[in-house]
């Protein structure tokens, strides 16, 4: 393996190991730096260069995935590792439901439906 693709892998492997470090579930964390590193021993030795590049292909859609699925809740104005703030972190948003899924002369279809309730139960 050449010093090039040697170190894209180190930081890959490094980069997704990291990046499942913020799951918030135990199992799901777990599950996820164990199998980081047993797909990543297992393909220690690889030495064809276009088996590579697929194998880094998948982990780089592979960390995407981890990205979007692990989610950061940091306070307003607090700065993380990378030096942005929090306010350029990923937020869920709350929308209204745009879609009728009713037919529109039905009850239901008059009813307005979003995701987050307006009054908390209680």
């Amino acid at each position: 393996m050449a010093a090039s693709s040697r170190a894209q892998v180190l930081d890959l492997y490094r980069a997704m190991l990291r990046e499942s470090k913020h799951f918030s579930a135990y199992n799901y964390r777990t599950y996820a730096i164990r199998r980081i590193r047993d797909a990543f021993r297992e393909n220690k030795n690889v030495g064809d260069p276009a088996e590579i590049q697929a194998l880094v292909t998948k982990a780089k859609r592979n960390l995407g995935i981890i990205r979007r699925q692990s989610f950061r809740w940091t306070h307003p104005g607090s700065r993380d590792t990378s030096g942005t703030t929090a306010s350029m972190v990923r937020r869920p948003v709350f929308e209204e439901v745009s879609e009728q899924r009713f037919p529109p002369d039905s009850p239901e279809a008059e009813k307005p439906r979003c995701r987050k309730p307006d009054v908390l139960p209680g």
